[in-house]
């Protein structure tokens, strides 16, 4: 069904395609992954972990001093990282991703978007990270994460790409499917009554200010087309402990698997001076 179509229909009947969005959120689809990801996620340790009953893929590279764990985005894998794990093995960092809950071979309960958020703080302090990178809605539950861990300090953290509100995104996912705002202020309502929580509240650039993190950058491409970079800008304003890095080329998904991008980030967590607002040719 064409997207006009599907505008036009969600405009008459918003509660039946408002259900069939919310059913989407629930059981994200996950992309063929790709020979190059197969080939990076069979050299990992694996284990699974248990959290809130859900049996979560974890994955280990390398043995380094340095450890980092990867934050895939929505509908992705860790597998997506394999561009980076690569360049990370050759610096010698240890390494740490995982599929997140309904995603790759992680399972999910009833509302996976937050138990992802629930996922990854429990990540985080379990395996005592020091340095994160995430992408694109793994930095909104990243974020969201910390929040709910004030006392662990982050060292380094890179987000690849960050919406301004968790609102924001679920209208950016909506745009690509032509379904039509009445049935998304219908999703976003039921959202808030099975949290008991205003979507409102759920505000990247809030969240930023009361997270323990020393030093962050948000790279983000000019002419991202899912996030605009005008809401890593909104965040950038808040967050006195980032730098807004401005690229070209990469897009939204490209970034992962560009050179530069990846020598910005070991530079900034291997200490290096990182210069703010850059492009990238």
């Amino acid at each position: 069904m064409k997207k006009g179509t599907i505008q036009t229909l969600s405009n008459i009947f918003p509660s039946f395609f408002a259900k069939k969005f919310y059913n989407r959120l629930l059981n994200p689809q996950i992309k063929k992954i790709r020979k190059n990801e197969l080939e990076t996620l069979k050299k990992a340790e694996k284990k699974v972990l248990i959290i809130q009953s859900n049996k979560i893929q974890l994955y280990k590279w390398g043995n380094g001093e340095n450890k980092i764990l990867l934050v895939h985005g929505w509908e992705g894998q860790a597998g997506n990282f394999s561009y980076l794990i690569e360049k990370f093995l050759v610096e010698n960092f240890t390494i740490y991703s995982f599929d997140g809950p309904g995603h790759g071979n992680s399972s999910g309960g009833k509302n996976v978007m937050f138990e992802y958020l629930d996922t990854v703080d429990k990540l985080i302090t379990k395996l005592d990270i020091k340095n994160i990178v995430s992408h694109s809605f793994g930095s909104v539950v990243t974020i969201f994460a910390l929040s709910q861990i004030p006392n662990h300090k982050i060292d380094s953290y890179v987000l690849l790409t960050t919406p301004y509100t968790f609102s924001n995104y679920v209208s950016n996912i909506s745009k690509k499917t032509g379904i039509s705002n009445r049935a998304i202020n219908i999703v976003l309502k039921k959202i808030e009554k099975e949290r008991n929580e205003k979507i409102d509240e759920f505000d990247v650039s809030k969240y930023v200010q009361n997270i323990n993190v020393e030093k962050a950058i948000i790279i983000h491409d000019v002419n991202d087309r899912i996030i605009p970079i005008s809401e890593a800008e909104e965040v950038a304003k808040k967050w006195n402990s980032a730098e807004l890095v401005a690229i070209t080329n990469t897009r939204h998904f490209k970034m992962l698997r560009t050179t530069e991008v990846a020598n910005i980030i070991i530079e900034f967590i291997g200490n290096k001076n990182t210069t703010a607002t850059t492009v990238l040719d």
